[in-house]
């Protein structure tokens, strides 16, 4: 992942760059960033984290909720866990400054919680 900075101020995107720098005289410089390899997602029962290289850990928050199933066939009702607004630091998962292969981790993850309570 390239990261882009002017005069000491970081943009992910070159046009956000190019319009700080405009009319200044700061040249743009460009770096390559590690871009989430030494992260991963783990799971224990139904809490989910991130941890680093140094083994610092990240809690990953998501709310669970219950569905009804009823089926009509033999009138008996399953319910069937499901999670929504997973969060990272109290910001949502979709906004949040993270890689896409980090995002898409974390997803698997808390599914694979979810999943087990449905077991």
């Amino acid at each position: 992942m390239k990261v882009f900075e002017v005069n000491g101020i970081f943009f992910l995107d070159l046009e956000q760059a190019e319009l700080h720098a405009l009319n200044t005289h700061y040249k743009i410089k460009h770096h390559d960033v590690n871009d989430s390899e030494n992260l991963e997602v783990e799971c224990e029962g139904q809490d989910v984290y991130i941890v680093s290289e140094n083994d610092e850990r990240t809690d990953v928050f998501y709310e669970v909720y219950t569905r009804d199933i009823t089926s009509y066939e033999d009138d008996e009702t399953v319910m069937m866990f499901e999670y929504e607004n997973i969060t990272v630091k109290s910001i949502p998962l979709e906004r949040a400054e993270l890689s896409d292969r980090l995002k898409q981790e974390i997803e698997k993850q808390v599914q694979n919680a979810i999943d087990n309570l449905n077991d």
